[in-house]
């Protein structure tokens, strides 16, 4: 909703989202129990989105981006998660791959957004 990380699973580049996906959402499942739905892309279309149903109890929603007159328009919601990922740029370790393993990959994303967190609140 608001955009904060949940969790994070990183992986090598050869792996595709929707792979991983199942994954990631099995630790969300097991942390957050509470999230009935989700918005996500075309790449999560097919089998996925009944097995995510049937496995987690979640609705999977896919936002399709859209054009009207040669102009963009944002996919409903999932420009949420579009801009807190670009944030992530910000930090130097995160704009290319420096890490030597998947783990301090990603504990890096995590502190980023720990840290994107604290400024939020620093703001107010």
């Amino acid at each position: 909703e608001n955009g904060h990380l949940l969790d994070v699973k990183t992986t090598t580049a050869n792996i595709h989202d929707s792979k991983v996906g199942l994954m990631l959402l099995a630790l969300l499942a097991a942390s957050h129990p509470v999230i009935k739905k989700l918005l996500a892309d075309r790449g999560y279309r097919g089998d996925l989105i009944e097995l995510v149903r049937n496995t987690f109890g979640m609705n999977v929603e896919i936002t399709l981006s859209g054009s009207s007159d040669g102009k963009f328009i944002p996919a409903k919601g999932r420009w949420v998660a579009e801009r807190s990922i670009s944030w992530l740029d910000n930090f130097r370790r995160l704009c290319r791959n420096y890490e030597d393993t998947l783990e301090v990959a990603r504990q890096m994303v995590i502190i980023a957004g720990v840290a994107m967190l604290l400024n939020r609140l620093t703001a107010n």
